[in-house]
């Protein structure tokens, strides 16, 4: 049984669909360094277009701030 979700992208707002466990995001390379800026940074998952930005380096990561 295939399951979808309606997701927010919590970086640029736009709507799109999770596969889950089918989801299109296993295809996007993104490096481990990368992998663990957006584990800390965001709390939910992004779009297609934010990480493929990311993964080409269109969008800059940078560790949180630490308080």
């Amino acid at each position: 049984m295939k399951r979808n979700l309606k997701k927010t992208c919590v970086n640029c707002g736009s709507e799109f669909t999770c596969g889950l466990y089918g989801c299109w995001c296993t295809d996007i390379p993104i490096s481990d360094s990368q992998y663990a800026v957006i584990y800390e940074k965001f709390h939910d998952c992004l779009c297609a277009s934010c990480l493929q930005q990311i993964s080409s380096g269109k969008i800059e990561l940078t560790q949180p701030s630490v308080d």
